[in-house]
């Protein structure tokens, strides 16, 4: 075996993992002097990585570029033994390692991920087409992370360190961590990256999407023609950018102006797309990924022949990778952390909460039918009754008696929760809020 075959060997057996037993990661542990209360994190995070990404990413392990050179001071939180000296390192890196300048002689020791999937996209486009080593698309993949699967405060939100340590940092006011800030809060280039440190196991807690997966057959241009055809502009040797890119997308994908009207073959074709990429995932990732691809597809959607309708084929598609069940417990339960500057993010968080509802509403107009069914059957044996007589007669049978007056009973109950749960919904209730359930209701 040559020395290459050998060294790829190696690499494939990922012979310089840490052992088994090793901490599956570093958290942060700001003290409540210096954070007292950081951003909340995402449920999913993005990161994608090639094999000349810095560091080093694959199906087990994620590890900085301080991690993978095996420096001691990997597996220390930041935030232990702070004082002045060590702030203005840490203040110098973060500022380097987010605006991905040379490290010098600095152990970087973060590991960069993003909530937006329009930004990793497009960052995949500019690795593949416009970075240095142009790695091939088979070479890149997407991971997906579930962050609730690991310790509390393995991640956090870079403005949270920027607004740390930008005090600390002794860069040349128009490069610190103070000119970042303004970047990212000011003037809306915030992509919602959050930093964790050292490494991380990702072994069953992650989803990896191939890039060639998301590119096959046009797919990505398919979903939104916005997203350019990847082999027509790497024919006319196009160098796409990459933060500048994606504000231009959010203009174009999400205008202000008036949603888009999609024919039916339309927005089949756009979610047959997104189903090609989603079929080859976990069940478990399926419903809350599918989410995030059909916010790329645009605003608010408009489907001809379908503006009045009780349902629409776009929540029935959704409705059904939910159904299809998987090991999540509750898929409604999706942390976005949402800003306004992210339109990509108030999509997803748009489309969770009218998928929420249009499944509400289904199961509640399926329940009712029902009910429907029996009180017409009901009114119809009143009519013609049967050979025990009409039931509007009293009987003499005291034990009869007393079931048709428990039966007229039944029948108020079901009227006066029919007017207030119909004025409820309606929005003109008269009734107080219920506070401790059905007990709360007011009769008539």
């Amino acid at each position: 075996m040559d020395v290459e075959s050998l060294t790829a060997a190696m690499s494939a057996a990922h012979l310089h993992d840490p052992p088994e037993n090793a901490r599956e990661a570093v958290p942060f542990h700001p003290p409540a002097s210096i954070l007292q209360e950081p951003n909340e994190v995402p449920t999913l995070l993005f990161r994608v990585a090639s094999p000349y990404s810095d560091g080093e990413t694959n199906e087990t392990w994620v590890r900085s570029e301080s991690s993978q050179q095996g420096n001691a001071s990997s597996l220390e939180d930041i935030f232990s033994g702070l004082n002045d000296a060590k702030r203005r390192t840490v203040a110098r890196t973060l500022n380097r390692h987010l605006r991905w300048m040379p490290k010098e002689d600095l152990e970087d020791n973060f590991i960069s991920w993003t909530s937006s999937l329009l930004f990793a996209f497009q960052y995949i486009y500019y690795l593949h087409l416009s970075s240095w080593r142009r790695p091939s698309l088979e070479e890149i993949n997407l991971y997906v992370i579930d962050t609730t699967r690991f310790p509390p405060g393995t991640f956090l939100q870079d403005l949270d360190l920027i607004c740390t340590f930008k005090g600390f940092d002794d860069h040349p006011s128009d490069n610190d961590l103070r000119s970042l800030w303004r970047l990212r809060v000011q003037r809306g280039y915030y992509f919602g990256e959050y930093l964790s440190q050292g490494r991380m196991k990702i072994a069953n807690k992650c989803q990896i999407i191939p890039a060639r997966l998301l590119f096959a057959d046009g797919r990505l241009h398919r979903i939104q023609p916005q997203f350019k055809d990847i082999t027509t502009l790497q024919r006319r040797n196009y160098k796409p950018g990459w933060a500048n890119e994606v504000q231009l997308l959010r203009q174009a994908i999400w205008p202000h102006s008036r949603p888009q009207r999609l024919t039916i073959k339309e927005l089949t074709s756009r979610m047959g797309a997104v189903d090609e990429i989603i079929d080859e995932f976990d069940s478990e990732w399926k419903f809350p990924l599918v989410i995030y691809f059909m916010a790329l597809i645009g605003p608010e959607i408009e489907i001809a022949g379908q503006e009045k309708t009780a349902d629409n084929s776009f929540f029935a598609h959704l409705r059904s990778y939910n159904d299809a069940g998987g090991k999540r417990k509750d898929p409604w339960k999706l942390n976005l952390n949402a800003p306004e500057t992210m339109p990509e993010l108030k999509r997803v968080e748009v489309i969770l909460h009218q998928v929420h509802k249009s499944t509400r509403l289904k199961q509640e107009l399926d329940s009712l039918a029902g009910v429907e069914g029996v009180l017409r059957n009901l009114l119809i044996s009143t009519e013609s009754p049967g050979p025990e007589g009409p039931l509007s007669v009293t009987d003499p049978n005291p034990t009869l008696a007393e079931s048709r007056n428990r039966l007229l009973s039944k029948l108020g109950t079901i009227k006066m929760l029919c007017d207030q749960t119909s004025a409820r919904i309606s929005g003109t209730s008269l009734y107080p809020p219920l506070a401790g359930g059905a007990g709360e209701l007011v009769s008539p």
